[in-house]
């Protein structure tokens, strides 16, 4: 897995629900270049969230989407100020989401072994608090980086 570059990361987000982060998430893979269509995104996040929630522990979602519509594999993470119902795992809001863009015509086990880390890294108790705790972009993308 590669680093995680900071112009990935938003933080101080305001977003209501699951839905406003779907749609967030699809737009803002179209402006940092890893897809051609939000719309397409988004419907691929909902058909992933479809199978089984993306909400894990603590307060951390880590949706994903593959499609032929997202043109290179990437992580855009989102740090929310406002907790969302996400029916995840232990039934607590989530505020922390870590989303994966997967081309359609990816055939590798990457993305798996991507998904595989950062589930790990979740597991970690340190790695939660200073993610939790971060306030910026650079720390989020430091805390990362350090485990990875």
């Amino acid at each position: 897995m590669d680093k995680i570059d900071k112009n990935m990361i938003l933080v101080g987000q305001e977003l209501q629900e699951q839905k406003d982060v779907f749609e967030f998430l699809g737009k803002e893979a179209v402006i940092k270049g890893l897809a051609s269509d939000e719309v397409a995104v988004t419907q691929a996040l909902w058909a992933r969230e479809s199978e089984s929630t993306t909400g894990m522990l603590d307060g951390f979602a880590i949706p994903h989407a593959k499609s032929d519509r997202i043109i290179q594999t990437g992580i855009i993470i989102v740090k929310n100020n406002i907790p969302i119902e996400w029916k995840a795992m232990d039934g607590q809001p989530i505020n922390f989401i870590i989303a994966l863009f997967i081309p359609k015509d990816n055939q590798g086990e990457e993305h798996l072994k991507t998904l595989a880390t950062i589930s790990r890294l979740l597991m970690k108790k340190t790695v939660k608090s200073a993610l939790q705790h971060a306030t910026t972009a650079e720390e989020i993308a430091e805390t990362f980086n350090q485990y990875l």
